[in-house]
């Protein structure tokens, strides 16, 4: 099997990436948990609850009320890009303010794998398999670097 030089590149790419994104997600230490507590305690709890289940007196008075993060469509929607999107931004049409003149971008992203690691109990391994599948789609698509296991098995 001859790899070109091509395929060199992409396959590096591929693995500078995968090596991003492991090492963002394995540098979450104990310390960067409670700060996430810390802040969420502090800034999010009013409106968001104890839980993250947003069973708050705000529920009732907001519309829409503050997000659940511990219903399931939560789990499924919200990847980590999108909740420090919101976090840092804010959430046009909701009450959900921009955090980024209070709050450092490492205080965001403490407070965003608090609440995935802690109230929705997910792990943040969705967004190394996005880029596995963004990876595959532009590696395998189109015919440059198509995978055929038939030539690989009978050359």
């Amino acid at each position: 099997i001859y790899i070109t030089s091509k395929q060199k590149k992409q396959s590096l790419v591929f693995l500078l990436l995968a090596l991003i994104s492991w090492a963002s997600h394995a540098s979450a230490n104990p310390a960067d948990l409670e700060t996430g507590r810390d802040i969420f305690y502090k800034h999010c709890k009013a409106c968001h609850g104890d839980k993250g289940d947003g069973k708050t007196f705000a529920s009732n008075v907001l519309n829409p009320p503050p997000k659940n993060f511990t219903a399931k469509k939560s789990k499924k929607e919200l990847t980590e890009e999108r909740m420090i999107q919101s976090v840092t931004k804010g959430r046009k049409g909701t009450a959900m303010m921009p955090w980024e003149s209070r709050l450092t971008t490492e205080e965001i992203r403490a407070v965003v794998h608090y609440i995935r690691k802690k109230l929705m109990e997910v792990d943040n391994k969705r967004f190394s398999f996005s880029l596995l599948h963004l990876f595959s789609q532009f590696v395998f698509d189109g015919g440059d670097f198509g995978f055929q296991p038939a030539r690989l098995a009978f050359p």
